[in-house]
């Protein structure tokens, strides 16, 4: 992640600078995947290009059904009911 963030960080908001790129919708599914606040914490760069990711219109649903399943999953977690 330290590679990722110093690159965002040096050449951001986005991988690839200003432009918005597949990578970058990548990025946002897999750091969102992480549980963005825990795993992200000393990342700002990569927490900042997750956000505007997650502002894109068309983007919106599909972060929204990921965040619900992933706190679902982690609600099974903690009910014991999950997968092991």
């Amino acid at each position: 992640m330290a590679v990722i963030e110093r690159q965002l960080q040096q050449n951001g908001p986005y991988q690839l600078g200003s432009r918005f790129s597949l990578i970058d919708i990548i990025l946002g599914f897999w750091a969102e995947y992480l549980n963005s606040e825990q795993a992200l914490g000393p990342c700002p760069a990569i927490r900042r290009c997750l956000g505007l990711v997650m502002d894109r219109p068309r983007l919106r649903p599909f972060f929204d059904e990921l965040v619900e399943c992933r706190n679902e999953y982690l609600q099974k977690q903690a009910d014991d009911e999950g997968v092991k």
